[in-house]
């Protein structure tokens, strides 16, 4: 994967400054940039740079912002925040979703093979592969945009608990 060097996040400064009820000046001052690149980052008439989304990242914890501008960096790599007139952004709902999504991808699990070698796949098992693929990707999303809606409800960090499990999965032997 990629990162882009910069790109547009007008969208993402936008959600953030509501969220957290930032102005143009407070967070010009957060990034040590001026007011007018940050207005202009807003407005989406320059790209928000490497450096300046990791000092964001970085200063704000703010789940939706972070998902938005991972997005964005990654191009298309990391989940996008889902705000589409079929979501209800409550945490039952959400919950309800994951588990939907959950099911439906571990139902397509148990159509492939695993044990075949990839090159050995036939057209319709590789489609059975793609379709499992597909519903897994559902499922992280699903699971992604879940985490964020607890983190604003309950105030729990992602980010901060991200931190304290890494010892627990080094120590499992999971992470270098």
């Amino acid at each position: 994967m990629t990162l882009h060097k910069s790109t547009k996040v007008g969208d993402a400064i936008k959600l953030l400054s509501k969220e957290e009820e930032l102005t143009n000046e407070q967070m010009s001052m957060d990034l040590n940039v001026s007011t007018s690149l940050v207005n202009q980052m807003r407005n989406d008439r320059r790209n928000m740079q490497q450096d300046i989304a990791r000092e964001s990242i970085a200063i704000y914890d703010n789940p939706r912002y972070t998902i938005e501008i991972l997005h964005e960096f990654s191009d298309g790599f990391t989940v996008p925040m889902m705000d589409g007139k079929a979501i209800e952004r409550h945490r039952l709902s959400l919950l309800a979703m994951l588990k939907k999504q959950f099911e439906e991808a571990l139902d397509a699990l148990k159509e492939v093979d695993f044990t075949k070698p990839p090159q050995a796949m036939e057209k319709h098992e590789r489609e059975l592969m793609v379709k499992a693929f597909d519903e897994i990707l559902d499922a992280r999303l699903s699971l992604e945009n879940w985490l964020t809606q607890l983190q604003e409800d309950y105030g729990i960090s992602i980010k901060k608990r991200m931190k304290a499990m890494t010892p627990r999965w080094k120590a499992r032997g999971w992470l270098q």
